[in-house]
């Protein structure tokens, strides 16, 4: 798979990024699950219970007070980024039939990140990454905000009717 990326400036200029997947092996998959799992306790939620949506919203507040300095006692913060982010790819998993993949970047020598992505590989998404920026780098929260956008786009390209196309 091949990606052309925007390198902006003045001086704009396109370059062919090589991008590969491969399944996530079981152990990798138990220990996502496992650790959604533990998320879902330090929430104090059952996403069983929940939606997906609502589920994806305690993440997005848990991680927002994070960076507000409301933090629990005695937690580490790389154990919180891999639990947060796993809940939230569970949940994309789970509502919009995406699937966890390993991804490797050849323009980053070989750089391999877990990410979920879409039954037809056009969009991406790295809990992982994206969690670990809030938590450690103050990123702007967007998590619910992502998931939202994802759903109304699916919304909007489902309807046959609608003109509208989500980019």
């Amino acid at each position: 798979m091949s990606l052309w990326v925007h390198f902006g400036g003045h001086n704009t200029q396109m370059k062919r990024m090589s991008i590969t997947e491969s399944s996530i092996d079981q152990e990798n998959q138990s220990n996502i699950t496992s650790s959604a799992l533990d998320a879902a306790t330090i929430l104090d939620i059952d996403p069983a219970l929940m939606t997906p949506s609502a589920t994806v919203a305690a993440v997005d507040l848990f991680v927002h007070r994070w960076q507000q300095g409301d933090q629990p006692v005695d937690s580490n913060v790389e154990d919180l980024i891999l639990v947060m982010a796993s809940l939230w790819g569970e949940q994309l998993v789970r509502q919009l039939d995406w699937e966890w993949t390993a991804v490797s970047f050849s323009e980053h020598e070989d750089a391999v990140t877990i990410g979920v992505v879409s039954p037809d590989r056009s969009l991406a998404i790295f809990p992982f990454h994206f969690v670990q920026q809030c938590l450690l780098h103050e990123a702007p929260v967007t998590i619910q905000l992502a998931f939202d956008l994802l759903m109304d786009c699916l919304l909007y390209t489902s309807d046959a009717a609608d003109d509208m196309q989500c980019v």
